[in-house]
């Protein structure tokens, strides 16, 4: 009799076991995550989640350094964690984006499912790769209650890639793309035994913002600052990005192999492949490009993560300055954009060659055959060889497609080179002497004295966050371009012990292209902030300025360029007739680096009040800067300027520290 009590117990006992197993499960498939470890916990003998989670909880594993990094967990200004991924697809737990616990708890329930799920349709497993590698390590799964899954799809794109090595590429600066005025990072992920040929056939990975194509400039630029696009990391052929890059948009590429060892490639592919579907929030200076590409690195430095070094803005120079700093930079290439190869044939031949290259472009080779054939074979094979590299070249600027196809005139062109029995000559293109890494550093401060007519002596002071300006030491920067924002001027008046803000520039950029037979590019100019014009007797002055005009060099580089723009400036001040006034003005200026560190600004403009004020201003202004070392310059500036019998002079001299 006591036997058969005990079988029924037993009986009973196991029933429980199964019923409350069932009722975890069940929950599990319902995706009811939270529900299901109460359930489990509160029956911890039924089920491995409460097994797991316990010893979860004892090893503080929503806290370790990995998980947070996994989640991108930031702490915000009050101490508590907050996710910087904005998908909700991301999160298993429904305070996941602020609960790292309840996250980790809701994907070791998910686990327990082999339910395909949205986005892509993969289980919890296949779908949080990462994250079911990293926990395994620390809880050790048992297999018999917690089977893994095959994840084949997973296991075909880490075969496809076959990692060796990431290289960190940066298409340089381009100030007539916004969205890259800064320059742009990528990896690229190098395949085993590759080489610099079959470079080209790796895939890259690539974090941007998703931007409809009709989404107006304002538009553009307000959504941009406060976070309106969704930025997402997709994954794509290199070479289609090297086409974009050095071929279309004109940008020198340089590429940054790290020595980050291979189990740690994969398991940055892991999160890569696991971040795919979700989207963060996308913000120009601060959650940008090179910020989420250092994101995806963290996990293998989740102690000390890259992207908490990037507080207030991220610049994607100083990304690459940080991996240098922190000896994960193994090697340096240099790739010249289309435009640079292209400038550099034209350097090997004469002026007369040049103008008839650019002529049978315009005309047609048919018109220019004979003048091409009496010339040397030499000579014609230069100048078929620059035809063949330009028609490319515009061909792939003009589409967004690849240009594969050949057109009549390339035909033609082809057709004639094919005819010499003589090989081009190897043209070699050296890296610029320094690595724009290793340029000065993107923020600045600047002291020093001025002095203006019928004011006192004052001392200036200067702050500018980012990043390059005309003057500024050019080596590692083109020349031909600034952008600034946030530069701020502050006047001390030593005798009065005033201190004042003299000027504030939100944001300036100077685009400086020259022209040539072959490039025709329009040179622009933007800028807009508040200002103080004691000369003239203004206050507060809020105003936009912005035009368009011409530019070429005086010599066969971009260090001397001679410049004309037409701009019009909208200005705002009590001081105005109407509080407003418009003004169109014209500029004529030189910048030029003759002698090596030695930069040169002179200009002189002419602006001619419209409507509300009459009046008219002409200004001359020469600015000179000497690069006593990487990060430091002294400036000297002086104008002169007049407004119909008023006349002034301004001198200054100001010591730039860059940091």
């Amino acid at each position: 009799m006591i036997k058969l009590y005990s079988i029924v117990f037993c009986l009973l006992f196991l029933s429980q076991q199964v019923f409350a197993s069932s009722e975890v499960n069940t929950l599990i498939e319902q995706g009811k995550y939270d529900e299901a470890i109460k359930v489990a916990v509160n029956q911890e003998q039924n089920h491995y989640l409460a097994t797991l989670v316990k010893k979860a909880q004892a090893l503080n594993l929503a806290n370790h350094a990995v998980w947070l990094t996994l989640g991108h967990y930031k702490k915000n200004i009050f101490s508590q964690h907050l996710s910087q991924v904005d998908s909700q697809d991301f999160f298993l737990a429904h305070d996941g984006k602020s609960n790292p616990e309840k996250e980790l708890e809701a994907t070791l329930a998910a686990f327990f499912s082999t339910k395909k799920l949205e986005p892509n349709k993969l289980s919890i497993q296949c779908r949080f790769v990462a994250r079911f590698y990293w926990l395994n390590q620390q809880l050790n799964f048992s297999q018999q209650y917690l089977k893994k899954e095959a994840c084949n799809d997973f296991n075909m794109f880490l075969e496809i890639l076959a990692p060796e090595k990431l290289t960190v590429v940066f298409p340089s600066t381009h100030p007539n793309s916004p969205s890259s005025m800064f320059g742009h990072t990528l990896l690229r992920i190098d395949k085993i035994g590759q080489t610099d040929q079959t470079k080209m056939l790796n895939y890259s990975i690539n974090y941007a913002a998703l931007i409809d194509p009709n989404v107006s400039p304002f538009s553009y630029s307000i959504l941009g600052l406060s976070g309106g696009f969704p930025g997402k990391f997709s994954i794509v052929p290199y070479y289609t990005k090297l086409r974009e890059y050095a071929q279309m948009e004109n940008r020198d590429v340089w590429e940054y192999t790290l020595n980050i060892p291979q189990k740690q490639i994969e398991f940055i592919l892991m999160h890569t492949y696991e971040l795919a579907p979700s989207y963060f929030d996308y913000y120009f200076f601060t959650e940008n490009c090179s910020y989420h590409l250092l994101s995806l690195l963290d996990v293998s430095f989740p102690e000390n993560r890259l992207t908490d070094h990037f507080k207030s803005w991220t610049i994607p120079i100083e990304t690459i300055r940080l991996l240098r700093k922190k000896n994960l930079i193994s090697e340096v290439k240099y790739n010249p954009s289309h435009a640079r190869t292209i400038q550099a044939k034209q350097k090997q031949m004469s002026a007369a060659d040049i103008a008839l290259t650019a002529k049978t472009f315009n005309e047609g080779l048919a018109d220019n055959k004979h003048a091409i054939k009496s010339l040397s074979e030499d000579k014609q094979i230069q100048i078929l060889d620059l035809l063949n590299d330009y028609h490319r070249y515009k061909k792939l600027k003009n589409s967004e497609h690849s240009a594969t196809k050949l057109n009549k005139q390339e035909r033609q062109v082809l057709l004639m080179r094919s005819k010499i029995k003589k090989t081009s000559k190897s043209l070699i293109i050296e890296a610029p002497s320094i690595q724009p890494d290793l340029g000065h550093s993107s923020s600045k401060i600047a002291i020093g004295a001025m002095q203006k007519t019928g004011t006192r002596e004052a001392l200036s002071l200067r702050w500018r966050p980012a990043y390059h300006d005309l003057l500024d030491p050019s080596a590692g920067f083109v020349t031909n371009a600034s952008l600034e924002f946030f530069n701020l001027n502050l006047n001390y008046d030593i005798e009065k012990s005033n201190l004042k803000v003299e000027n504030f520039t939100a944001l300036e950029i100077i685009s400086l292209e020259p022209r040539d037979d072959f490039f025709s590019d329009i040179s622009w100019r933007l800028l807009t902030g508040w200002k103080n014009q004691s000369e003239l007797d203004l206050k507060n002055v809020s105003y936009l300025e912005g035009g368009a005009g011409l530019s070429y060099s005086l010599t066969d580089s971009k260090h001397s360029i001679a410049y004309s723009f037409l701009s019009g400036s909208l200005e705002y001040s009590n001081d105005f007739k109407k509080n407003w006034r418009i003004a169109p003005e014209l500029r004529l200026g030189i910048v030029s680096e003759f002698v090596s560190r030695w930069r040169i600004h002179a200009y002189v403009k002419s602006l001619k009040g419209m409507f509300t004020d009459n009046s008219q201003v002409n200004v001359f202004v020469m600015q000179q800067s000497l690069a006593i070392s990487k990060n430091l310059s002294l400036r000297i500036s002086a104008q002169q300027g007049y407004k119909e019998k008023l006349r002034w002079n301004e001198f200054s001299a100001e010591l730039h520290y860059y940091y």
